[in-house]
């Protein structure tokens, strides 16, 4: 991974942060200061996979982000104490859902469907 790549993967990895710590700044906004509009087609789930085991405090704020979305449709991210889940709402037969014991894949996936929905 350049470091480039690492810089833009840290920024996105913190955008529920920054939403609702800036409180002045959309997602879209977040997402285009990123660099990522410039970068998605090169960032890999195994490379926000990387930056996630270095910030796992990280992981709480994607489930949160995960459980105030109001909007449909969307991808939804869950954790149980030994399961994290992927979903669709609404169910759609063509979305893969993922159902993994690893928090950091299943948080990074997350993290790709979600900034490619704000990214179209």
């Amino acid at each position: 991974m350049t470091a480039e790549i690492k810089r833009v993967i840290e920024a996105i990895v913190q955008i529920p942060h920054d939403f609702h710590t800036l409180k002045n700044k959309s997602k879209i906004t977040l997402l285009k200061e990123s660099g990522y509009y410039d970068f998605y087609e090169q960032i890999t789930v195994d490379e926000i996979v990387e930056i996630l085991k270095e910030k796992p405090h990280i992981i709480p704020e994607w489930l949160q982000w995960s459980e105030d979305q109001r909007c449909t449709p969307t991808t939804y991210f869950t954790k149980g104490e030994e399961w994290c889940f992927i979903g669709h709402i609404p169910y759609d037969k063509d979305f893969k859902e993922i159902n993994t014991k690893d928090v950091f894949f299943a948080c990074a996936s997350f993290v790709k469907l979600q900034v490619e929905q704000t990214r179209k």
